[in-house]
């Protein structure tokens, strides 16, 4: 008895510890939960503001002045995405090793030497004075809920062991230009290219390039090109915003249901929690708007107000360059720059590094920017000195441009706000409650004096160099009023004659084709139809691609087991649809990766391979122009007596994907559906990305859609089919009923772990279901959802 005792006894010692552990658990995650009602009196505020939160969670501010509004932007924003900003400002800042450690080294060593905190003074010095107000109220904001708050910080602070600290307009620039070097670099091959160059015979490059105009810089030996590539590809980063993008279109009143014209559009980024975009309703006198903002810099890239809507879009087009330079001398101190030798500017930087000495960097500063190369020192690395330009390192005024365009009452300025968007190089469309359409290209373009910056260039001769800048009457495009449907994606922009070529790294139009072929396949569109669009999963790559692959299959006489005949059946009657419970996408998207490496692997070497399949369009959009080419050389493999036929590549491809799915996936075919190989985790910066954890992770979810559905959830093929990334905001608004979006968002508003608001959009979002937002706040007092009254504090005796 005495021994059944003593075990009860432990037994109850040992839940009563882990009922504590537990709530304790709970109390530590909770605390920083954001109050949403009562009043709090806060310091730097002129009146009362109003903080209503819908069902979701999202801030609807109503305020008496701009000053207030955005202030109180701030605290909500601090409220709910502190940690995230905390880690965008760090990431830009280079000061992850602070908290992270050494594993962050390299990421930190890269944007020391991209100085974005340089770029960050030169912006501040160059703002309106519109913009800065509109900053510093935003700051003040911030720092008002961080001062009120160290007791009650996030959890993510108590698992770094650190504290934020106080935010600055400068740190506000820092995180829109992070946001702009994002855009910008996954759409720069020239490193990838430069890399091909040097490594494939000149019979093979042609089809891996994107431009036949001959190029007159000096290569750069492969090996750099790729570890460069290497350390500036943000995969290294906690928190990654890599791939950033998104597509819009519109159609006119005269095809609605309505008799007002539509515009839909989706939001992409990785699958991290919280999601990248922050939903936002701001409302004061003469400004009432409803959108999507970056936490950390207050700028709507898409939205409405009552009177314009609008969404903008990365344009792909490649605004940096890479240019090896001349030094006199090995290790000198000066290099030649249009035939005269200057001396290189130095800057000693400091990187505290968790746990360990600070590690120390060498900055060297050029004419066309810093020297990149530098970040590969710590690895040992001999490489040319290679430098970056850039245009984010130039003076512009975005926040202006942001500023305008919440204020905007016409369709004409809103495109002149969007106008002053500089950096980085965005496609825009917006419609009115007119009935007006208009679409554009703004941003700061290089005029390039010679090729078409596909790799590396001279930076000792003058015709290499940038000639400014396109001026934006050149660029900007709008729409003739006839037409009735337009289509803002990823796809080369329609642009007048120019004396210059425009250089980008566009992605196939597979997507664009799709938009276009359902807006011509109704006479009238509504709310419902538009988000069927993007829902879709029909696979133009696949409907392009399989029926040459089944034609030579056909032709092959040793397709003669039960699983390729099964694949040829199968695939002569799939729909195209890449749906999560089906078996075809599977055997379609593990036959597309077995096809692109036997084509491709064996001349590029791993290393190459690997880096152009971590930019998946480049690898499907070769691969279609290969199999478009009878005797293309690729299938012959150089590592092989044989000489292979593009038949023998499809064969050997097709028992390879068999192969694999019945090794991966077992031996029973219906056991290989593409949900079960093509799933996704919404991952914490803090998690291990191979298990749930919760409650930092979310997941894991089976997916529908691929790399160029419309319905985008998208993988790097060289490395799995997990999905990495996709259309985080969908939404559709109907410019007549202004106060009415259909809008989703994978997770939910809250960064907060274990808030109600954490994940609480991402059944719907999977689910292919919408939320109607509103923009009449009264509606949701009326309807009962929690308001938060802030006061200014007034000092004693007054």
């Amino acid at each position: 008895m005495r021994r059944w005792r003593a075990l009860f006894g432990l037994t109850l010692v040992f839940l009563i510890s882990a009922t504590a552990v537990f709530f304790l658990s709970v109390h530590l995650i909770q605390k920083s939960h954001p109050r949403t009602t009562g009043t709090l009196k806060l310091p730097g505020l002129r009146n009362v503001v109003k903080i209503t939160r819908d069902n979701y969670g999202v801030p609807h501010i109503t305020a008496n002045n701009d000053d207030d509004v955005f202030f109180a932007l701030g605290y909500v924003t601090a409220q709910d995405r502190l940690w995230q900003m905390d880690i965008f400002r760090r990431t830009a800042q280079g000061t992850l090793s602070e908290i992270f450690g050494e594993k962050t080294i390299a990421s930190d060593r890269l944007f020391r030497v991209l100085g974005l905190n340089r770029i960050a003074i030169l912006l501040g010095a160059n703002m309106s004075e519109d913009s800065r107000r509109m900053l510093q109220n935003y700051v003040n904001g911030i720092n008002t809920y961080i001062l009120g708050n160290l007791k009650n910080l996030p959890i993510e602070y108590a698992l770094t062991n650190n504290v934020p600290t106080v935010w600055t307009i400068d740190d506000c620039l820092t995180i829109q230009r992070l946001y702009a070097w994002f855009v910008s670099v996954q759409h720069n091959y020239d490193l990838l290219s430069s890399a091909i160059i040097e490594r494939v015979e000149p019979s093979k490059r042609q089809v891996l390039l994107r431009s036949s105009i001959p190029r007159t810089t000096p290569c750069v030996p492969s090996a750099t090109a790729l570890a460069l590539q290497d350390a500036i590809l943000p995969n290294f980063i906690p928190e990654n915003m890599w791939p950033i993008g998104g597509s819009a279109w519109a159609v006119s009143g005269t095809q609605t249901t309505t008799g007002h014209p539509l515009l839909a559009f989706d939001l992409r980024g990785p699958y991290n929690v919280p999601s990248l975009y922050y939903e936002i309703h701001l409302s004061a006198p003469f400004l009432d708007a409803y959108g999507w903002i970056i936490p950390g810099f207050p700028g709507m890239l898409a939205g409405k107000n009552k009177n314009v809507v609008w969404a903008t879009i990365p344009s792909q087009i490649d605004d940096m360059d890479f240019f090896v330079e001349q030094l006199r001398k090995d290790e000198s101190h000066e290099y030649n720059f249009q035939g005269t030798w200057k001396n290189l500017d130095q800057i000693i930087d400091i990187i505290p590094v968790k746990g360990q000495i600070p590690d120390t960097l060498t900055i060297r500063m050029t004419n066309h920017g810093p020297i990149i190369s530098d970040i590969l020192r710590s690895n040992h690395i001999h490489t040319p000195p290679i430098a970056l330009q850039w245009t984010g390192a130039s003076a512009s005024d975005e926040a202006l441009g942001f500023f305008r365009l919440l204020k905007s009452q016409t369709i004409n300025e809103a495109g002149a706000a969007l106008r002053k968007l500089a950096v980085p190089s965005m496609k825009f469309l917006c419609v009115d409650d007119a009935g007006n359409i208009q679409s554009g290209l703004v941003g700061t373009i290089p005029k390039r004096k010679s090729d078409t910056g596909l790799a590396p260039r001279a930076g000792w001769l003058p015709a290499e160099d940038w000639d400014e800048f396109i001026p934006m009457s050149q660029i900007e495009k709008l729409n003739p009023e006839q037409i009735t449907n337009i289509i803002c994606t990823d796809h080369p922009p329609v642009l007048p004659d120019l004396n210059t070529q425009i250089v980008g790294d566009w992605t196939p139009d597979f997507r664009m084709e799709r938009i276009a072929h359902l807006l011509a396949g109704t006479e009238l569109f509504d709310t419902e139809y538009m988000q069927r669009i993007q829902m879709d999963t029909y696979s133009m790559q696949a409907e392009r691609l399989m029926p040459k692959v089944v034609d030579l299959l056909k032709d092959i006489k040793s397709v003669d087991n039960d699983l390729q005949r099964y694949f040829l059946d199968a695939i002569q009657v799939w729909n195209h649809r890449i749906e999560r419970d089906d078996i075809a996408p599977a055997i379609f998207e593990i036959f597309t990766i077995k096809l692109m490496t036997n084509v491709f692997h064996d001349e590029l070497g791993n290393s190459l391979f690997q880096q152009m399949m971590r930019r998946p369009e480049l690898g499907y959009h070769y691969l279609n122009t290969v199999l478009e080419q009878l005797l293309s050389p690729w299938f012959d493999r150089i590592d092989t007596p044989s000489k292979e036929t593009r038949e023998n590549v499809v064969l050997t491809s097709l028992n390879e994907t068999f192969a694999e799915l019945q090794t991966r996936h077992g031996e029973l075919i219906d056991d290989w559906r593409w949900g079960k190989m093509h799933t996704f985790m919404l991952q914490h910066p803090l998690a291990d990305t191979s298990t749930q954890q919760y409650p930092l992770n979310r997941g894991p979810f089976q997916a529908s859609g691929d790399n160029f559905t419309l319905l985008l959830n998208g993988f790097i093929p060289a490395e799995t089919t997990i999905a990495q990334f996709g259309s985080v905001v969908r939404a559709i608004i109907d410019s007549g009923n202004m106060d009415s979006t259909f809008a989703i968002m994978s997770t939910g508003q809250s960064g907060q772990p274990m808030s109600a608001h954490y994940t609480d959009q991402t059944q719907l979002w999977l689910n292919g279901k919408y939320r109607q937002t509103t923009m009449n706040t009264q509606s949701l007092v009326d309807a009962g959802c929690d308001v938060l009254t802030l006061k200014p504090e007034t000092k004693a005796g007054l």
